[in-house]
């Protein structure tokens, strides 16, 4: 039995979207996210990402503060505002809405779960658990209008 080359590639390396460690890849429009020492996390069975990683690949301003436990995301078409530890969440000023799980800080760095990627950031998400990979499309939901 003889195998195409690019079966025996995936085989031999692993597939694309798995890293030798685990922690899931995740790409924004189609290109890898690198990660610092913050990484990727599954916590209580959900990806977990590291928000300042995500918000720089989406092109959006992250603002923590340390003493209310406040996060601020802003961007052209979108505002942001949550509270660590709190599943409440205020998208464009306006509307309220609950996430799945609560961001949280480790090591210096708030984390939150991909629904929030989808639902606070307007972007279409998937989640490849086989693959151990996460696709952010940033386009997909760009019907969202200008904050005036």
């Amino acid at each position: 039995m003889t195998l195409p080359l690019a079966m025996l590639a995936l085989i031999v390396m692993g597939s694309p979207g798995r890293t030798e460690d685990g922690i899931p890849s995740v790409f924004v429009d189609g290109n890898r996210v690198a990660f610092d020492s913050s990484k990727p996390v599954l916590a209580d069975g959900q990806v977990q990402l590291p928000l300042d990683k995500i918000a720089e690949s989406l092109a959006l301003e992250l603002e923590f503060d340390r003493s209310t436990r406040r996060l601020e995301l802003t961007g052209k078409r979108r505002a942001f505002s949550m509270v660590l530890g709190e599943a409440l969440a205020l998208k464009n000023r306006t509307e309220d809405f609950i996430v799945g799980a609560p961001p949280f800080l480790r090591a210096d760095v708030v984390y939150v779960p991909l629904d929030f990627v989808s639902e606070a950031l307007d972007a279409g998400v998937e989640w490849d658990p086989a693959a151990n990979r996460v696709e952010i499309d940033s386009a997909e939901r760009s019907d969202a209008k200008p904050l005036t």
